[in-house]
């Protein structure tokens, strides 16, 4: 019973299992339990990445772990009888746990204690993800096993396992009461930590090992590049760069791999591209598929797909990864032509779409505005994932189709997929968009249930549906549920204050914003500009004008919004001062200092910024025009009335609507009805 307190105290297994098995059967018959209930493997869809083989993936497994673990020297025990490695060796090929644990019943029977095979049968277990066999094998080592190597190599393989199936703690609690330690001990729990969402735990076991006198490998570089990549931390990836130098392994290609993904994730692009010019012999598609994919993913998509093309021409083989970084590259509307193109010859090479390769080409059609096409691959796609669903519905959120994108949520359910958090996400979005309060309310009661409505992500969205509904009350709800706020939290209920006219409580929040020291970006300073226009109150737009001076905050769009809001508290003066501070100034400016000298009965200052706006080469869109005519109208200037009507002519504006309207009373107040008529 000490054996089995000492394992519980590991918070790997409860004992009460291992008591009731330990009462009714000896040692071989607990194996023999624990095989009846292994599960059988599930067949892998064909279009899965992992498509292989469960035995192959077995194989390579084995020849990961070669680097992760030292040879174990044949003992005596093991050598007296050759036969007991036999029955597992035929293991992977058959790939059922079940016939695993009834091999290593047999031996135990015999008398013996197979390191070996319970080396195999952890490995068995991390790859197959067998979280509760490994815990029982992990018992059944701590019992037979005495300290010594067998106990370390066996106790990194644990490690190793814990790591695979998600436990990091539990690979860390084995790893703290290892007496003796190897590289590869130190190995198996800093990939454990990378692999399991804590990059942060993992550089700091890798400082631990370096402190501890242990020399680091290629795959201990390689994990800890990882947790780098996942950190963003380019001062610690250069660190560990001139270390692969300095060990010399920087001619081990999965390490160099590591370190062009880290660069790339860093944002250094520069530094991942030197690298990868440098490397004499690029025939790993890997190498190739890290540089695709780093461009790709920090938008330089013409980067991506001229390093792409070169890689077509050395023939190299191409996998899914090096399809799905060469989509997302197309996602730029200028290259949807290529992304079309390469979609072909996915279809060319194999008439089974991968389903990697078709969620990317799902998002590459949405981004590039072609709903029509995003849909028919999904429609034909058979085994999808909630990536498939989400994709398809993000996608509809993105061209307008929110109906369309509610009616998925709906199919998603219908067809058995449960919703995950970024599934609700859209579909609140989409309730927001449509101004549906009722809709809305039904997709926070489905979060509710979920237990998803106090995550940060759902909170946000949820406050700025309710705002996009104009229900103060609800969004209000929303906002305080959410337990730790960021900076989007109170930047959208700002704005939906200020959007549904509650200037003042917008006021007031943001002066508590202001009051704990938060960081104040210019989209939360654009709401409290709104606000502050609502309630015409020059004091307040100067007060914040002087803030905007202050934190030297030079935005375009924060710009023309502060011209408008002078604008709107009748102050022409300051609106112009500061239109002619703008460096730069776009279409939007140009039209809202004309717009505000036409209301505020200036025409002919509008007249001379219309033509300076000419001077300068910018293109007046139809707001422009609207503004400007108005401004001939309130002249009763029929020739600059006429240059106008001719420019539209010209620049092929649509005479209908707002654009018709504006030439009628323009005409009808110049005196000519006739024209007026026509």
């Amino acid at each position: 019973m000490a054996e089995l307190r000492t394992f519980d105290e590991l918070g790997l297994l409860k004992p009460t299992l291992i008591t009731v098995m330990k009462a009714k059967c000896d040692k071989v018959k607990w194996l023999e339990g624990i095989a009846m209930r292994c599960p059988k493997p599930k067949p892998k869809p064909q279009n899965s990445i992992s498509s292989s083989s469960s035995s192959s993936s077995y194989i390579r497994m084995r020849g990961a772990l070669r680097s992760l673990v030292p040879p174990v020297s044949k003992t005596p025990l093991l050598s007296q009888n050759p036969l007991s490695i036999s029955p597992l060796r035929e293991i992977p090929f058959r790939d059922t746990l079940a016939e695993a644990f009834k091999s290593l019943s047999k031996l135990i029977s015999d008398g013996l204690r197979p390191v070996d095979e319970y080396s195999q049968i952890l490995e068995i277990c991390a790859s197959s993800k067998a979280l509760a066999q490994g815990q029982q094998i992990h018992a059944h080592v701590i019992k037979s096993v005495p300290d010594g190597d067998s106990s370390v190599f066996l106790n990194t393989k644990v490690v190793f396992m814990y790591g695979k199936c998600g436990r990091a703690r539990c690979a860390e609690k084995v790893f703290a009461g290892m007496p003796q330690r190897t590289i590869f001990s130190w190995n198996a729990i800093i990939g454990a930590y990378t692999s399991n969402g804590d990059p942060l735990g993992s550089l700091q076991l890798y400082s631990k090992m370096r402190e501890s006198g242990f020399s680091p490998d290629p795959c201990t570089f390689a994990s800890a590049l990882k947790a780098c990549s996942a950190l963003k931390d380019l001062r610690s990836g250069t660190e560990i760069h001139g270390l692969v130098i300095k060990f010399g392994y920087a001619s081990v290609v999965f390490v160099v791999n590591s370190l062009v993904t880290m660069y790339a994730k860093c944002d250094d692009l520069d530094g991942a591209r030197r690298l990868f010019d440098s490397m004499k012999d690029k025939e790993d598609i890997v190498t190739w598929n890290s540089i695709i994919s780093g461009y790709s993913a920090s938008g330089k998509g013409l980067e991506a797909l001229d390093i792409f093309r070169n890689l077509r021409k050395t023939g190299l083989e191409m996998n899914t990864y090096t399809t799905v970084a060469a989509l997302q590259a197309c996602e730029d509307s200028k290259f949807q032509k290529l992304g079309s193109e390469i979609h072909a010859f996915v279809l060319k090479s194999s008439s089974d779409l991968d389903v990697y390769v078709a969620n990317a080409l799902i998002s590459m059609y949405a981004r590039c505005s072609r709903m029509s096409e995003a849909l028919c691959v999904f429609n034909k796609l058979e085994d999808r994932d909630n990536i498939s669903w989400n994709s398809v519905l993000s996608g509809s959120l993105q061209n307008g189709l929110y109906d369309e994108a509610l009616q998925l949520f709906h199919d998603m359910q219908e067809v058995g997929h449960e919703p995950d958090l970024v599934s609700i996400v859209n579909v609140i979005s989409a309730c927001g968009r449509i101004g549906n309060l009722l809709l809305g309310k039904e997709a926070h009661a489905y979060a509710i249930r979920r237990g998803l409505d106090c995550d940060l992500l759902v909170g946000n969205t949820l406050t700025d549906m309710y705002a996009k509904c104009s229900s103060e009350k609800y969004m209000g709800r929303a906002f305080v549920r959410i337990p730790v706020k960021d900076k989007i939290s109170w930047t959208t209920i700002i704005a939906g204050f200020a959007q549904n006219s509650c200037y003042r409580d917008a006021i007031n929040i943001f002066r508590e914003v202001l009051t704990c020291g938060m960081e104040v970006d210019e989209l939360m300073i654009g709401s409290i500009l709104l606000a502050c226009s609502g309630l015409k109150s020059m004091n307040y737009v100067k007060e914040v004008h002087g803030f905007i001076l202050k934190k030297v905050m030079i935005d375009l769009v924060l710009q023309n919004t502060l011209v408008d809001s002078y604008g709107e508290c009748r102050n022409v003066n300051y609106a112009a001062r500061t239109f002619r501070l703008i460096r730069e100034k776009d279409t939007v400016s140009w039209t809202g200092m004309i717009s505000l000298y036409v209301q505020n009965e200036f025409p002919n200052e509008a007249f001379s910024v219309f033509l300076e706006m000419m001077e300068e080469g910018v293109d007046a869109d139809s707001i422009t025009l609207i503004s400007i005519l108005s401004a001939a109208a309130a002249l009763s200037v029929m020739k600059k009335g006429k240059e106008i009507h001719g420019y539209l002519i010209r620049k092929g504006f649509t005479l209908e609507g707002p654009i018709a309207s504006s030439l009628v009373d323009m005409y009808g107040r110049c005196g000519d009805l006739k024209s007026s008529y026509r």
